[in-house]
């Protein structure tokens, strides 16, 4: 059952805990209307004794006692028929999918500090540093901090800055980003619009537009000043996107990734993500098999299916010139060097036994993979050997 199908099927209890908690509400407000008129009933020359009477009467009548019991014993039900759902689908120990693995630990610890400057943590990855006592990539460190200080003034509505770091790097930027300085232009011109009107926009226009005027995105920005603080009203409503200065500056900092070769993905963030979309998999295949009898083939989504080097699943090796990725018949990759070496373990035949399955495919039918190392996928381009 699918974590999406899970909540679905909680959707009646929480409906009948609506209507429990608003059945109860309800009650307590009467209780509270019938003490307070019983308060205002009594008087010195009264017989308190038979207005109090009668108010107790009237809230037993209330049964409030009874309601509460039976709303909840009618919520627990519902809730106790998830019981067995849950444990199908939450495994309460994931230990058993662990494997004994030696870390570079040096690798880990400079793949969690480029995280961290990511993120703009920078002060937590210096404490990483000192403590793991690793060495600094000052460059590294210097780039996110250039592109964190202005990512940061641009949520903050200031487009200065990336004004200034679109023009030092206008040659490299203007064959993946043309648009990028329209943009910013763009989105402060509609924030003056909105909110000071169609003079002050008029003038940033004439000031800062003038050399964009050959974009066709400008021919709305113009005709957008008839709907000068009313723009939700008018054609281009979508120039009023919430989250537009965010939408802005996540892609001045992939045009800074594509511009200084990092990822646009987090490395660890996939990572951590791709492990949790194979756990339950893993989970399920060790209560087939024990200990390490078989690999098995997990599937992930289209957003896991990227490359920019392969690395040999056998003798854990990056593929090189002349050790290049290889793609056997069934579809697995290995290392040519780890073919050489299955093969020549045959004595008879240029044959082997992929380790991944049952196949047996002879070398020449192995195809070689090409990457490219300056993108996140594999390029399409196999040749036969």
């Amino acid at each position: 059952m699918e974590l999406n199908l899970l909540q679905e099927s909680f959707q009646p209890a929480a409906t009948r805990q609506e209507l429990s908690l608003s059945k109860s509400l309800e009650l307590i407000d009467q209780i509270s209307r019938e003490i307070e008129h019983a308060l205002r009933s009594i008087e010195p020359d009264n017989d308190s004794i038979t207005v109090l009477t009668e108010v107790k009467a009237k809230l037993q009548a209330l049964a409030l006692h009874s309601h509460l019991e039976r709303q909840y014993q009618e919520v627990d039900m519902l809730l106790s028929q998830h019981e067995e759902n849950l444990e199908k689908m939450l495994f309460p120990d994931i230990s058993k999918a662990l494997r004994i693995v030696k870390f570079d630990h040096h690798t880990i610890n400079q793949i969690i500090i480029s995280h961290l400057y990511r993120e703009g943590l920078f002060h937590v990855a210096d404490s990483l540093i000192n403590e793991a006592r690793e060495p600094e990539p000052t460059s590294l460190k210097l780039q996110f901090q250039k592109i964190h200080s202005v990512v940061n003034v641009v949520k903050a509505e200031n487009i200065d800055p990336a004004l200034n770091w679109i023009a030092a790097n206008q040659g490299m930027l203007k064959e993946s980003y043309p648009d990028l300085e329209l943009k910013l232009h763009k989105t402060l011109f509609v924030d003056i619009l909105q909110n000071e009107g169609r003079d002050f926009a008029h003038t940033y226009a004439k000031n800062f537009l003038v050399a964009l005027a050959p974009h066709q995105e400008m021919k709305k920005l113009m005709c957008s000043l008839l709907w000068a603080r009313r723009l939700e009203n008018s054609p281009y409503p979508d120039f009023l996107k919430p989250n537009r200065w965010d939408s802005l500056a996540d892609e001045l900092f992939h045009a800074f990734c594509n511009l200084t070769g990092q990822p646009h993905t987090d490395p660890l963030k996939v990572s951590v993500a791709a492990g949790g979309e194979a756990l339950p998999t893993l989970l399920k295949w060790m209560d087939l098999v024990i200990g390490n009898e078989e690999s098995v083939e997990v599937e992930l989504g289209q957003e896991f299916q990227f490359h920019s080097f392969f690395v040999c699943p056998i003798i854990y090796r990056q593929s090189s010139q002349a050790n290049p990725a290889m793609m056997l018949p069934c579809g697995h990759c290995l290392c040519n060097n780890t073919i050489d070496i299955l093969a020549n373990d045959n004595n008879e035949d240029e044959t082997f036994k992929c380790p991944f399955c049952l196949m047996r495919p002879s070398v020449a039918d192995c195809l070689q993979l090409y990457y490219c190392l300056s993108a996140l996928w594999c390029c399409a381009a196999i040749a036969l050997l």
